[in-house]
C-alpha cells in the first residue's frame, strides 16, 4: 500500500465541502455525468454525507 492512498482532502472526517472538493467534482464530471450516491461516497471518502452537502454536490453537478 502506498503512502498516498490514504490522503484526504480535509484533515479529518468532515461534512464540510472545500474548494478542493469542487475541483475534484469538476474533474469527475468528465467521466461520470450523473454519479450515484455510492460513487460519490467512493470518490469523497473524507466526507460525512448529510442532506446539505449532498444537495451541494448535486447542485455542482447540475451546474457543470
Amino acid at each position: 500500500m502506498s503512502k498516498w492512498q490514504n490522503i484526504s482532502l480535509t484533515p479529518q472526517y468532515s461534512s464540510t465541502l472545500t474548494p478542493m472538493h469542487l475541483r475534484k467534482a469538476k474533474l469527475m464530471f468528465f467521466w461520470v455525468r450523473y454519479p450515484s450516491s455510492a460513487v460519490l461516497k467512493m470518490y469523497f471518502p473524507d466526507i460525512k454525507f448529510n442532506k446539505n452537502n449532498t444537495a451541494q454536490l448535486v447542485k455542482w453537478f447540475s451546474n457543470f
